[in-house]
């Protein structure tokens, strides 16, 4: 549309006064006689009307939408258009906060509750260790008893043997065992005759003195101290 403007002296309640486009510092002045008029035609016609542009020599210089809202009725739909733009982009910025403020509500809840359940797996995790490392050094003990127990050589059937093969004359003081050997101390008439003896055993082998035989007096025998080794099945 264009508006022609006027240089025929006014007064200024006969005038408008419209910024060019959004240079504030320009500004047109036009006669409300020759604008109301043709705005009243185009309300009347039921046509809608966007813009408002004034000729400026060979150049259109749009009116700025806002300064058209005031000045008629019939450009009323721009102000309902800016509010309505200006409420969607609040409530869209409204929306993109809490949309943003939720998920990172929920974002921290889920930390939160990872968090919580790590914490919780590693705890369980390390109870689960602790309880596996008590039970394989239990089994180990168990183990390890149980070799010994298979190894070891009962003290009752070690005596049962020394009692077969000791001739009758030979008197055991002390005898000592420890885990693969027995060690014996007392008097024989012929303590040599005892390595022989010993050796014979399927429970004792490589029987020797560990000090040397000594005769006693009033032929009492002999002293002897001697060891023996035991036969593992």
């Amino acid at each position: 549309m264009a508006v022609a403007t006027t240089n025929t002296p006014f007064r200024a309640s006969e005038i408008i006064l419209l910024p060019k486009g959004q240079d504030m510092n320009a500004f047109a002045l036009i006669r409300k006689d020759m604008l109301r008029p043709l705005l009243d035609d185009i309300m009347a016609s039921g046509k809608r009307v966007a813009r408002l542009g004034i000729l400026d020599g060979g150049n259109i210089v749009w009116v700025s939408s806002r300064a058209l809202e005031n000045l008629h009725p019939l450009f009323a739909p721009l102000r309902r258009r800016r509010i309505g733009v200006g409420t969607a982009a609040t409530l869209l910025l409204l929306t993109a906060v809490a949309t943003y403020g939720h998920v990172f509500y929920r974002y921290a809840e889920a930390e939160a509750e990872i968090a919580q359940i790590v914490e919780t797996n590693t705890a369980e995790a390390l109870a689960v260790r602790k309880l596996l490392d008590r039970q394989k050094n239990i089994l180990a003990y168990a183990e390890a008893a149980r070799l010994a127990k298979n190894e070891a050589i009962p003290v009752v059937e070690v005596w049962e043997e020394l009692t077969r093969r000791l001739p009758d004359d030979v008197w055991v003081t002390d005898m000592g065992i420890d885990a693969d050997s027995v060690v014996l101390t007392g008097f024989a008439q012929a303590s040599a005759a005892l390595i022989g003896e010993i050796g014979a055993s399927g429970l004792l082998k490589d029987a020797a003195f560990t000090a040397p035989v000594v005769r006693m007096p009033d032929d009492a025998g002999e002293r002897f101290e001697l060891r023996a080794r035991m036969r593992r099945p």
